[in-house]
């Protein structure tokens, strides 16, 4: 499962779709606490 911050969702929205369909899971932080769980829905 991979950490992103909210900041790299705002700026790499292809680097996040390509992550999605490998590893399925990403947890966003916000000020490096959790703050939402993003799930691949095929």
């Amino acid at each position: 499962m991979k950490f992103l911050s909210m900041r790299e969702l705002r700026s790499s929205t292809t680097q996040i779709r390509n992550i999605l369909s490998g590893d399925g899971k990403i947890v966003l932080t916000n000020n490096g606490k959790p703050a939402a769980l993003m799930l691949e829905i095929n």
